[in-house]
């Protein structure tokens, strides 16, 4: 951020040329000048500064310095004024220089160059929204984009049981299908974002899913109506196991939810193709862990059909 004083009110001139505007000026060195243009002085660049827009870039020769017009800063009468110019590279001095102009286009001044360096120590924010669940055999996530414009990368961590999370993978998606997952095993999930400065987020929310045989076609046949049959044994204690129908392929998720209509666990999600399956259930939520005794819903979403059904579980 730069500030400056009045400089026309410093030099005794404002009650009878006031400023309207304050330019604000990015020096840097010759090279990357594209298409810039050439001005003898930093007078000759400033008497030409209205016909200029943001963005514009003047060479000036006698000093062998390339000016961009980084910002214009109405005059408010203040005494002190600032302003937030962005710098290019990260912990890389930046020279900068604020112009004073009137009505007339003629008559300016301008201040001393001065050095600024910007640090890039901000974090990007914490990705949100991390959902997913087991697909066939693998694992799928998925989670919300930051808004961040200098993101590098997401970085996918998991862990197995009570382990710490350890980093998986990096990926520039929102997604990630981890296939290095074994059967009856519980994994847990956080993201992180990373920015081209190399600030690292915090972690996530994590998601605990539990992969487990509950997704097996038991049928070629194509069944003609969707279908969620009672689950068999019921009661049950340990497993039990849900056959539903699809007569064409969906998106499909099987749901299981506790009396007071809270999920815990997420048993089927995906997209199947049209046939007979059995999904089995070994009484666990997400998390791993076993669930207490009781009544608990099963409900089907398969592209327009929904259906739930009631269990019992006995420990």
């Amino acid at each position: 951020m730069r500030s400056w004083n009045d400089l026309m009110t410093a030099k005794g001139e404002g009650l009878q040329n006031p400023v309207t505007h304050y330019n604000v000026w990015r020096g840097f060195g010759i090279p990357g000048a594209g298409e810039a243009r050439h001005v003898t002085s930093t007078e000759a660049m400033l008497r030409g500064a209205a016909g200029m827009k943001i963005g514009d870039k003047v060479i000036v020769d006698d000093n062998n310095m390339l000016w961009e017009l980084v910002g214009t800063v109405p005059a408010m009468g203040w005494k002190f004024y600032s302003y937030v110019a962005p710098t290019l590279e990260d912990s890389v001095s930046t020279s900068f220089m604020v112009s004073a102009h009137l009505t007339n286009p003629m008559v300016f001044d301008y201040s001393n160059i001065s050095a600024g360096i910007s640090i890039d120590n901000l974090a990007p924010h914490i990705p949100g929204g991390l959902t997913g669940g087991q697909v066939d055999s693998h694992v799928k996530i998925v989670w919300q984009p930051v808004t961040d414009n200098d993101l590098m990368f997401y970085t996918v961590y998991r862990s197995q049981g009570n382990g710490n999370l350890v980093r998986l993978t990096r990926t520039t998606s929102t997604s990630y299908v981890d296939a290095n997952v074994t059967l009856e095993k519980t994994y847990h999930y956080a993201i992180t974002a990373t920015d081209f400065g190399w600030n690292e987020s915090q972690k996530s929310e994590k998601l605990s899913v539990s992969v487990t045989s509950v997704n097996e076609k038991v049928s070629n046949a194509i069944p003609t109506d969707y279908a969620l049959n009672q689950n068999y044994p019921n009661p049950f204690n340990p497993t039990t196991e849900i056959r539903y129908a699809i007569p064409k392929s969906a998106n499909v998720t099987i749901s299981i939810y506790n009396v007071f209509g809270q999920k815990v666990r997420t048993l089927v999600t995906g997209y199947k193709s049209a046939g007979y399956y059995v999904a089995n259930w070994n009484g666990r939520s997400d998390n791993g862990r076993e669930v207490s005794s009781g009544i608990y819903f099963y409900e089907i979403h398969a592209g327009t059909f929904t259906a739930t059904k009631k269990m019992t579980l006995m420990r």
